[in-house]
């Protein structure tokens, strides 16, 4: 009996430990796994080089001859250009002296220097009363040097329309567009050009062509892509019209951007842009419409605008700012009605005070408006206690905070940060 007791409780034992063990563990299954890595998309980059060639007759650059130039001798450029990009602050035409029957001419080549195709534009702002006695042409050079085209002296005057209908071949990856910019001054001019002077200020322009296809095998996905405006007339009117706007290069805007309806545009001011904004020049915003803006570029008023303000948002428009810089003559920014205006960023500054206050941000008085800034820096303008307003304004969003430094000019620069 008790062999067999010792037995039992043997057997016993083992099972509870079998069961402990059986507890913890895990039955095992068949498997199977792929890992695949490195999956990614790349974004192309659209991206073109600018260069101008002098004329140098000793040169060792490229030459040419065209009827009807240099008397149908041959002409040569210098062998190394000005990067229009990293030296954009020297123009390509300098010339002083100048008189009756004089002439010139620039070798311009635009290089893609991207990955995605790019369709080119160029986009010239002219002024000066010397412009009615000077002659230009545009002469297209191919890929092997050969000259294109027949010559012909242009009125000055018409150079900007000219290159706005300019026909500009497609420049893939690695490929380069050339062409001359002859230039002179008409012999028969008199002596009401002398001392007077013409100025251009030159963009090339360069959006994304339908070259490329998507997964589907369509290339034109981006066919409605836009030049960046670079004029007048092409800024006031893309931003009326709806939809994204870039805007780049340096010129006047000096029109009215009335934005009504149910308009929605979005202004994209590029890094180097600079936009002076003289005569009538301002974003005016009605009904339901809606204006962002972003970007590093500037807009800067002066004195010979008519308008003290940059932008003016009225009945149910919206505002949104995100970046830029904005230099008005007295108010950056103005909202009433039941307008709403959101400021995340930017540099905000006026050219004046008004019975020593400044202007930058303004309500306009009994109106259900609002203006609330989560970000940017305003000089000589606390955004938290607005002494436009009567009482004071608090237009920092709840949450966000003002610091101050005192510049060395004096200014007190006030910028809004999270608390």
């Amino acid at each position: 009996m008790t062999t067999t007791k010792k037995s039992l409780l043997a057997s016993g034992l083992s099972l509870a430990v079998s069961a402990a063990l059986l507890a913890g563990s895990t039955f095992a299954w068949f498997t199977d796994s792929v890992t695949n890595k490195g999956n990614k998309i790349q974004a192309g980059n659209l991206k073109i080089g600018a260069y101008a060639y002098d004329l140098d007759m000793d040169g060792t650059g490229d030459s040419f001859t065209i009827e009807g130039v240099n008397g149908g001798e041959e002409f040569t450029f210098e062998a190394a250009p000005q990067d229009l990009k990293t030296d954009d602050d020297t123009p390509i035409i300098s010339e002083t002296l100048w008189e009756p029957g004089k002439s010139s001419a620039k070798l311009l080549q635009v290089k893609n220097e991207g990955t995605l195709a790019a369709e080119i534009k160029l986009s010239f702002e002219t002024s000066g009363e010397l412009t009615n006695a000077l002659w230009f042409d545009f002469v297209k050079v191919e890929n092997g040097g050969a000259v294109t085209g027949n010559f012909e002296k242009r009125p000055m005057n018409t150079l900007s329309a000219v290159a706005q209908a300019l026909e500009l071949p497609i420049i893939n990856k690695g490929d380069t567009l050339q062409f001359i910019l002859v230039y002179g001054m008409y012999e028969e001019a008199g002596n009401e050009y002398k001392e007077k002077d013409f100025t251009a200020d030159v963009t090339i322009l360069a959006k994304q062509y339908t070259y490329e296809e998507d997964g589907f095998g369509s290339s034109d996905y981006d066919e409605k892509a836009k030049y960046p405006a670079a004029t007048n007339t092409e800024f006031v009117t893309s931003l009326k019209n709806g939809g994204t706007v870039t805007a780049a290069g340096a010129f006047k805007w000096s029109d009215a951007v009335t934005m009504t309806g149910d308009t929605k545009s979005v202004l994209s001011l590029e890094k180097d842009s600079e936009i002076t904004v003289v005569d009538d020049g301002i974003f005016d915003l009605y009904g339901s419409s809606e204006l962002t803006i972003s970007g590093e570029g500037t807009l800067n008023q002066t004195f010979d605008s008519k308008l003290g303000y940059l932008l003016r948002a009225g009945d149910n428009s919206k505002v949104r700012i995100d970046g830029g810089t904005f230099i008005a003559g007295l108010t950056c920014v103005q909202a009433g009605g039941n307008s709403s205006v959101e400021i995340y960023g930017g540099h905000f500054e006026a050219l004046t005070d008004w019975k020593e206050t400044y202007w930058l941000l303004n309500l306009i008085d009994d109106s259900a408006a609002t203006i609330t800034v989560y970000g940017g820096t305003f000089v000589n303008f606390d955004p938290s206690k607005s002494s436009t307003e009567n009482p004071q304004a608090k237009f920092v969003a709840d949450g966000y905070k003002v610091i101050s430094e005192e510049k060395d000019n004096g200014d007190i620069w006030y910028t809004v940060v999270p608390e």
